[in-house]
């Protein structure tokens, strides 16, 4: 019989893989459902430092061996990788361009949304989904989003993105149905962003 590591026992005996992915993926789900809502993800006591347990949580759910990712430089550990290697299988890509996931720790110096694969008009299922680890997912500028899953408007003020983020998300959205998705997270909430959310204005 193989004898397990002791990081795999430590991942095994920290959750029900099953429950957690369900539970997960339902709060995935209402987060893109309704854009700008904080959605709480279940804990995952097993810490991969410096991934916080909402991106943990959200990597175990959405990655397999059927898909590939992009970690940015503070994700590129040898932690990391073993735990995302172990759990999903997924295949790990040094260009951003190639991926179906990016996972970003750094937000503040993260590629612009555009060195991310769009897909196109004919294969919009082809775009890349980014999933953005923040400080907090409150606190920062506020901005009203309106658009398909929200009412009027909403509005979200997320803290650590690029001052660039905004203006950028603008070009994104003109690109639909093509243009990435965004997925924020901080330690244990997710607010989901897709490509078809526009920015109204700042808040007053």
């Amino acid at each position: 019989m193989m004898v397990q590591n002791s990081m795999t026992k430590a991942i095994e005996a920290s959750f029900d893989p099953v429950h957690h992915a369900q539970v997960c993926f339902r709060g995935i789900l209402r987060a893109f459902s309704n854009p700008g809502e904080i959605v709480a993800v279940p804990p995952i006591s097993h810490a991969v430092r410096p991934m916080c347990q909402s991106m943990l949580s959200a990597a175990l759910c959405l990655l397999d061996g059927e898909v590939s990712a992009w970690l940015d430089p503070s994700f590129m550990t040898k932690d990391v990788e073993e735990f995302l290697r172990l759990r999903t299988g997924v295949s790990v890509s040094s260009h951003p361009r190639d991926v179906d996931f990016a996972l970003i720790g750094n937000a503040s110096n993260m590629p612009d949304l555009q060195q991310f694969r769009a897909g196109t008009l004919l294969e919009p299922n082809r775009s890349a989904t980014l999933l953005i680890q923040l400080p907090s997912l409150v606190g920062g500028v506020p901005i009203l989003l309106c658009g398909p899953g929200i009412k009027t408007t909403i509005s979200v003020s997320p803290a650590g993105l690029p001052s660039w983020f905004w203006s950028t998300w603008e070009v994104n959205a003109t690109c639909f149905p093509a243009g990435v998705d965004v997925l924020l997270v901080d330690g244990e909430n997710i607010v989901g962003l897709p490509r078809s959310v526009r920015r109204s204005s700042p808040c007053s």
